[in-house]
């Protein structure tokens, strides 16, 4: 079972390979505003974390491109930097997701070498960290944080 119920036709592109149960961190991307195209407080998108380790990120496919990913981790930065727990966000990633590695580095993240455990399916994949602190200021300017 996910954290996110989808409703059909709105699948993500990958199965959840997540650690990530009840009572994990789950960070919300909600829509503040309501237009003709979303509700006000409809969900866009969420961040399950476990400590400093982004375990599943995931945004509705109407809504990607359009830096929700971006707040999402930025609010992650800001939580972890809040609660002093660590010095670095880490997360995997699936070789064959170029879109999310795309998005990664661009917020900054450093990727070693591809690597082939288990839960990566048959691509592998990379593991990743940023420095604490180094996303906070990429939130966009149309979020707001609620921690």
């Amino acid at each position: 079972a996910g954290l996110l119920g989808a409703s059909p036709g709105q699948a993500f592109p990958y199965s959840p390979s997540v650690s990530a149960s009840h009572g994990s961190s789950v960070l919300e991307a909600r829509a503040a505003e309501g237009s003709p195209a979303v509700a006000k407080g409809a969900l866009l998108g969420y961040l399950a974390m476990q400590g400093s380790y982004a375990d599943d990120v995931a945004v509705f496919p109407a809504f990607q491109g359009q830096r929700v990913a971006t707040a999402l981790f930025a609010a992650a930065d800001e939580q972890l930097c809040a609660s002093g727990r660590g010095r670095e966000l880490t997360l995997d990633v699936r070789a064959a997701n170029t879109p999310a590695i795309a998005l990664y580095k661009a917020l900054g993240f450093q990727f070693g070498e591809n690597s082939y455990p288990g839960f990566l399916d048959w691509d592998g994949g990379f593991s990743s960290t940023v420095r604490a602190g180094a996303l906070r200021s990429q939130l966009p300017q149309n979020a707001t944080l609620e921690l």
